[in-house]
């Protein structure tokens, strides 16, 4: 089974019509979400790496931390627990299924 991440509530925010567009609107409440205010610098890196990744794959980003290493320029390999945990991310199938919404609260 082929696994993606996408970002819970994408479509609130990104509601334009044509894929992949050339910028992503990124809302200020952002920045008071529990995402940002819990979430240490790389993983808002990787949060805002993932919204771009989301609006060129129509929110179906391939669940393969080398890749997305690769195509956001990250100096590691991404480590989606602490976005999984604060429920910015969930892991779907390739039908669509969610496969995973949350793992355990942040200790």
């Amino acid at each position: 089974m082929t696994e993606f991440i996408r970002i819970k509530g994408w479509a609130k925010y990104q509601h334009y019509k044509d894929r992949n567009p050339p910028w992503i609107k990124l809302h200020r409440e952002l920045l008071t979400s529990l995402t940002w205010a819990l979430a240490d610098d790389a993983n808002r890196v990787l949060a805002v790496a993932c919204m771009l990744l989301a609006a060129a794959t129509d929110n179906k980003i391939p669940a393969d931390p080398a890749y997305i290493k690769r195509v956001a320029y990250l100096n590691s390999e991404p480590d989606f627990t602490v976005l999984l945990k604060l429920e910015f991310l969930e892991v779907i199938d390739d039908k669509g299924n969610v496969v995973i919404t949350a793992i355990s609260p942040l200790a």
